[in-house]
């Protein structure tokens, strides 16, 4: 028996504009490999939100990218030219942006927060549900100029959709590769995550660059399994005796936590 997936008229074309920034951050999250394509998707991500308002000639003077190797990007997403890009993606981040907006209801965290409590080893809720931990993890992102992601992929790839949606919030969220000479060096205004369930991780990266990393004049802040096996200004423990299943659902409420609580101290309009 054969199956049919019937879309209806106008919704194929809807689809596409909807994927299109996901494409794009899948290949700029490609932090391992640098070439033309990987370097145009991150600038094409970093200036997504107004986007719409740049001519060709203002982008390309921006992010410093030749007008050759721009069009041939945008051709493997079947825009034909600028214009088509911009419409596809200003449309993306409108319905994007309101889908967040609806989402983020601070009110519903709380009783969400007691669901995914009973994944952890916590004893009391409120360590696990800790308001004033994420209020100075806000602040410090409301204070940074970027935010460079560094550690364990199966973290890192769970961060998709909350990198696209601060990005809405006008917050460059960066995966960073771990080798030495493709990691990304943190600047005084940045603010560095560090993903390791066990402290691991952070040993790929070679010594000179770890240095950087750790003692670097920047705030960080630790999400880890259990407890500080690095040094950090903010510590999240996910505190589940599975790595997996537990810690990264709990990991996954931290982000919306993080970007509900965001919204309602920063960007919401009261």
């Amino acid at each position: 028996m054969k199956y049919s997936i019937l879309i209806p008229r106008g919704e194929s074309a809807m689809i596409k504009n909807i994927t299109l920034l996901d494409s794009i951050l899948d290949v700029a999250n490609c932090v391992d490999i640098n070439d033309n394509n990987t370097y145009i998707a991150r600038k094409v991500i970093e200036n997504c939100v107004w986007l719409k308002d740049m001519s060709l000639e203002d982008f390309l003077e921006t992010t410093n990218i030749n007008g050759s190797q721009f069009k041939r990007f945008y051709k493997l997403y079947d825009c034909n030219n600028f214009s088509i890009l911009k419409e596809r993606i200003g449309l993306w981040c409108d319905i994007r942006k309101e889908q967040v907006v609806k989402q983020c209801q601070w009110q519903k965290q709380e009783p969400l927060a007691r669901v995914i409590f009973n994944l952890t080893n916590y004893n009391d809720f409120n360590d696990f549900f800790n308001v004033e931990l994420i209020d100075r993890i806000c602040k410090q992102i409301y204070q940074s100029k970027r935010i460079i992601m560094y550690g364990a992929m199966g973290l890192l790839n769970l961060t998709h959709d909350f990198q696209i949606d601060m990005k809405l919030f006008g917050k460059d969220f960066i995966r960073s590769s771990m080798y030495e000479d493709k990691a990304l060096v943190p600047q005084k205004d940045d603010f560095v995550w560090l993903f390791s369930m066990m402290g691991r991780t952070m040993n790929m990266v070679g010594t000179t660059m770890r240095l950087k990393i750790l003692n670097g004049p920047c705030k960080k802040l630790l999400i880890t399994q259990h407890g500080a096996l690095l040094e950090s200004d903010f510590l999240i423990s996910l505190n589940t005796d599975n790595d997996y299943y537990e810690g990264q659902y709990v990991f996954m409420f931290y982000l919306d936590m993080i970007k509900t609580r965001y919204y309602e101290l920063y960007i919401k309009e009261n």
